[in-house]
C-alpha cells in the first residue's frame, strides 16, 4: 500500500519516547499486578464469553428467520432494481479519473527524468512533484467526477437523501491524497538511492536514469493496484450512501415485531453486553454490502 507516514511515524516516535519515560515504572509495576491475577481473572471472563458469544449466535440465528423473508422483498423492490443504474452513473467516470491520473503521474516523472541528468540536484526536482496532488494541478482527473453530479441529483426523487456534491467532492479528495502518496513514495524510493549508492547515481547519468525508471514502474503498479481497491470501496460507499437511509426507514418498522420478542432471550445480566438494534443494523448492512457486490461483480 502506498503511503505517506514518514512524518507522523517520525512524531509518534517521539511522542512514544516521551510517554514511556513517564510511565514506564507505573506500567512496569502494573505489569507484575497483571501476570499475578491473570490465571484468577481469565477462567472468570471464558464464564462470560463463552454464553455471552453462543448468545448472539442463536440471537442472530432467530434474527435471520424472522426478517430475511421481509427484507429480501423490499431488497428486490426497493433496492436491486436501482443498484445497476446506479453504476451506470459512477463507474466510467472512476475509470476515466483513475486513466488521467496515471497520465499524469506518468507525465510528471517524465519531466523529473528530464530536469536531472543526474541526481546532483534532486531537491528541486522533489519541490516539484510535490505539487502534484494540488487542487487545480489535479483538476483534469477530478473534474471527471462532476459528470456524476446531475444523475446522482435525479436519484433524489427515489432517494431524498442523497447529497450528490458531498459525495463527489470526498472521492475527489481521495483521489488527491492518492496522487500525493504516490509521488511521496517516489521520492522515497530515489532517497533510498541515494543513501545506499550517492556517489554513482549522482556521477551517472545511466545509473540515475535506470533508478528513476524502476521506481517510477514499481510505485505504478501499486498506485493501480490501490486504485482498482479504492475504486470498490468508492462504489460501495456511494451505493450505501444512497441507498441505506430510505431502506432502513421502511425495514425497521416492518421488522419491528420480530426483533421485539428476541430482548427476552436475553438474561439481565448481559443486556448490557447484547444490542438488538445494532445487531439488527450489522445484519442490514452486510445484506446491502452483499446485493451491492453482486451487483458490481456482474457489471
Amino acid at each position: 500500500m502506498i503511503v505517506r507516514n514518514k512524518i507522523r511515524n517520525q512524531a509518534e516516535k517521539m511522542i512514544d519516547t516521551l510517554v514511556s519515560a513517564g510511565v514506564g515504572p507505573a506500567w512496569k509495576a502494573m505489569e507484575g499486578v497483571v501476570k499475578e491475577l491473570r490465571p484468577k481473572i481469565e477462567p472468570k471472563i471464558a464464564e462470560l464469553a463463552d454464553p455471552l458469544g453462543k448468545l448472539k449466535g442463536e440471537i442472530i440465528d432467530k434474527m435471520k428467520n424472522g426478517v430475511l423473508s421481509i427484507i429480501n422483498p423490499m431488497l428486490d423492490e426497493h433496492v436491486i432494481p436501482h443498484l445497476s443504474k446506479i453504476v451506470a452513473i459512477i463507474k466510467t467516470p472512476f475509470y476515466e479519473c483513475f486513466d488521467e491520473c496515471y497520465k499524469m503521474y506518468d507525465h510528471r516523472i517524465e519531466d523529473f527524468k528530464k530536469e536531472h541528468a543526474s541526481l546532483a540536484e534532486h531537491a528541486k526536482g522533489f519541490k516539484h512533484l510535490d505539487h502534484a496532488a494540488r487542487y487545480w494541478n489535479m483538476y483534469p482527473a477530478t473534474n471527471k467526477l462532476d459528470v456524476m453530479y446531475e444523475p446522482l441529483w435525479l436519484l433524489r426523487e427515489i432517494f431524498s437523501e442523497i447529497r450528490p456534491w458531498s459525495l463527489i467532492w470526498n472521492a475527489q479528495d481521495d483521489v488527491r491524497g492518492m496522487m500525493d502518496n504516490a509521488m511521496y513514495t517516489f521520492e522515497q524510493g530515489i532517497e533510498k538511492g541515494l543513501e545506499t549508492d550517492g556517489e554513482k547515481l549522482k556521477a551517472d547519468a545511466n545509473a540515475a536514469a535506470e533508478l528513476i525508471e524502476s521506481s517510477k514502474t514499481r510505485v505504478l503498479e501499486d498506485y493501480k493496484s490501490d486504485a482498482n481497491i479504492r475504486m470498490n470501496q468508492f462504489y460501495m460507499t456511494i451505493m450505501k450512501a444512497i441507498v441505506m437511509p430510505p431502506f432502513n426507514a421502511l425495514v425497521m418498522p416492518a421488522c419491528k415485531a420480530v426483533l421485539e420478542p428476541l430482548n427476552e432471550m436475553i438474561p439481565d445480566p448481559m443486556k448490557q453486553f447484547v444490542d438488538i438494534l445494532e445487531m439488527f443494523d450489522q445484519l442490514v448492512n452486510g445484506i446491502i454490502e452483499g446485493a451491492i457486490q453482486r451487483v458490481l461483480d456482474s457489471a
